[in-house]
């Protein structure tokens, strides 16, 4: 009950800012961020999703695409906040969990705090990586791009967001995954040259209970054994809900990668990526 306790205490830290973050008074400058509405049959059979442009990008430009993936209560409204401080203009597409939770946000899989089985934990990760992969690749194609997708996300988002890293490299330029965890099930033996596979950044408190920092440590481990390019950035005293820090060295990394998105979109040789399992 206490851990249950603590992990609601640190999902609803995360929402509060979130929040804070998209109501917080705006200053003399013009918001660099904007949402898009699309009617729903645009992309009929996919999750549902919200759009963003930052940076002043209009909606017919060619951007790079960064798919941003909230985590377990929360939802793209809540989650957007996260990238209001964004300057680079990019277009970001912020999927929905599809299950319902009791606080008006979503699941993306069935979670429990020190899950005693891993490799049950890995596949419903995978199949939850595997539905945000479809609206990946629609978006790719729906919108003009620039380069290849940018995955990011917190906690269950994070996970998602390593599952794709390590199940369909060749989809994605980088995942950057915010207390995240990775089963290393997996985290396979890439068919292709380390060069092919997308740098994968990690943000995590060093106190989290939640999401304990030990299982990033062991999946940045795995990952790097297999040829991936891996940065943990660990936070002193952190928990679960990102420390001002860490949101802006955050904000710092997606700015970077995007700026340096330069990759062809047309050319989808990738599109085979890791084989579904």
């Amino acid at each position: 009950m206490a851990r249950h306790f603590r992990f609601m205490a640190g999902l609803c830290l995360l929402i509060g800012a979130c929040h804070a973050e998209s109501t917080r008074t705006p200053s003399a400058q013009p918001p660099v961020a904007t949402t898009v509405r699309e009617p729903a049959e645009s992309h009929g059979g996919l999750l549902d999703y919200e759009l963003m442009l930052t940076g002043g990008a209009s909606q017919d430009q060619e951007l790079p695409l960064l798919l941003a993936v909230h985590g377990l209560g929360g939802s793209p409204e809540r989650f957007q906040g996260m990238y209001q401080a964004l300057s680079t203009p990019a277009r970001l597409v912020l999927p929905r969990a599809p299950l319902a939770t009791s606080n008006g946000g979503g699941s993306w899989f069935f979670f429990q705090l020190d899950d005693p089985d891993r490799d049950a934990f890995g596949r419903r990760l995978h199949a939850a990586a595997k539905e945000v992969v479809v609206l990946l690749d629609w978006a790719q194609d729906h919108f003009p791009t620039v380069g290849k997708p940018v995955i990011t996300g917190f906690s269950q988002g994070g996970m998602v967001s390593l599952a794709v890293a390590a199940g369909w490299p060749g989809r994605i330029a980088a995942a950057v995954a915010v207390a995240g965890d990775l089963p290393t099930i997996l985290v396979h033996e890439p068919t292709g040259t380390p060069s092919d596979l997308p740098p994968v950044l990690a943000f995590h408190g060093e106190e989290d209970e939640v999401v304990p920092i030990e299982f990033m440590r062991t999946a940045t481990k795995a990952l790097k054994a297999r040829g991936y390019q891996v940065e943990l950035r660990s936070y002193p005293g952190v928990g679960h809900g990102p420390s001002a820090r860490m949101r802006r060295d955050y904000t710092a990394t997606l700015q970077d990668l995007l700026e340096n998105t330069d990759q062809p979109a047309g050319n989808r040789s990738n599109r085979a990526g890791r084989p579904s399992r």
